[in-house]
């Protein structure tokens, strides 16, 4: 949780630029979360992150440069939304390099942010701070967008990953072999993501025996199936994943089964 938050702060190098809206800085973080900001005027400058998880989840941290509390250690705290109070723990950590506490909350605080105008937090009957949550629905909303933009990149970063998985770091790493093998070449650029949902609602499974042809580019020409897997949805999905993603030395006539099975329950 701790590295997730500091990235809040620090954004990774390869993340976008998301505008500011209504005084909130919205962050995209590593993998998929993201994450609004404000910094309020007074003694140490208090910072509030909110911040929203893939999982629908939520977390908030509260930092200030005065502030003594210490990383790991947990105090007992009450968030109040305007009149809606929500007591649990909170765990102390740093924030680029300044001290604060931090706690988790399910799905349901998104909408109560949203409406609420004021945040107030307690430990104990002490007041700890009491910030504006102005402005604050429409950086969800836009917080909401980042969100499903950071797991569309991620999905399609590990989807390239697969794609590549065959090829080695470092092919001069081995001795080469006598003759360059193909085998298991087009079975690897076929993933269980490329599974039709319409074959998967209906249960179809079964094996697909194809022939590819790869011209001078190393991309593949053509794609013909040998023997049916007996549903054309799946004949089909395997040609466009293996033509999709395909890469071989030029010239290459390949042939191998493909297995399309769903997962047991």
């Amino acid at each position: 949780m701790a590295s997730a938050i500091g990235l809040m702060i620090e954004r990774p190098a390869a993340a976008r630029d998301w505008p500011d809206v209504e005084g909130w800085s919205v962050v995209q973080g590593d993998g998929a979360d993201c994450g609004i900001l404000q910094t309020y005027e007074g003694a140490g400058e208090t910072k509030l992150i909110v911040g929203l998880k893939g999982d629908g989840s939520y977390f908030i941290v509260l930092t200030n440069a005065n502030w003594s509390s210490k990383e790991g250690d947990e105090y007992d705290v009450s968030w109040v939304l305007d009149d809606d109070a929500y007591r649990g723990k909170a765990f102390g950590t740093t924030n680029g390099g300044r001290p604060g506490f931090l706690s988790t909350f399910g799905p349901f605080l998104g909408n109560k942010l949203e409406k609420a105008g004021r945040l107030s937090v307690y430990r104990g009957d002490q007041l700890i701070d009491q910030l504006s949550l102005k402005g604050s629905a429409s950086a969800l909303a836009v917080a909401r967008r980042c969100l499903a933009v950071a797991a569309a990149e991620e999905t399609a970063a590990r989807r390239e990953k697969e794609r590549l998985a065959h090829i080695p770091v470092d092919p001069f790493a081995t001795p080469a072999a006598s003759g360059t093998s193909t085998k298991g070449i087009l079975a690897s650029l076929v993933s269980k993501d490329d599974y039709p949902p319409s074959s998967a609602r209906a249960g179809e499974e079964g094996d697909v025996r194809v022939k590819v042809q790869f011209g001078d580019s190393g991309r593949a020409e053509s794609c013909v199936i040998l023997a049916s897997s007996g549903s054309s949805t799946l004949d089909r999905a395997t040609c466009q994943a293996i033509t999709r993603r395909s890469r071989m030395p030029k010239g290459q006539v390949v042939e191998e089964t493909i297995t399309w099975r769903l997962p047991k329950p």
